[in-house]
């Protein structure tokens, strides 16, 4: 469903090690309307409720909801961190556009 780049598992492990995050909570991927291609991402630390997918990868879990998933489907959850550039990025195979910013997109 989500493959979790070794990138995007440190740099939770950081965050988790720095306080950011409780004991049982990781990172939530949501998808909302918004943004100006009609979708966006939203990252919070979240703890694992009812009907959540969980995927795991490189020690650490990711909460996806079943509606969030529906959307989200052959993903690809990665961290840069460049000169222009940086945080989570997800590669979307089922993303037909996006904003000129990359922040938002479209099915």
């Amino acid at each position: 469903m989500l493959e979790i780049t070794e990138a995007a598992a440190n740099k939770l492990k950081e965050y988790t090690k720095a306080g950011s995050s409780e004991e049982g909570r990781s990172l939530r991927i949501k998808v909302i309307g918004g943004g100006c291609s009609g979708f966006r991402y939203e990252f919070v630390f979240d703890i694992n409720k009812t009907g959540d997918l969980v995927e795991k990868a490189h020690g650490i879990s990711v909460f996806i909801d079943p509606k969030t998933s529906l959307y989200m489907a052959g993903s690809r959850l990665d961290f840069v961190d460049s000169l222009m550039d940086s945080g989570f990025k997800i590669n979307n195979p089922v993303a037909t556009n996006s904003c000129g910013c990359g922040e938002s997109f479209g099915v």
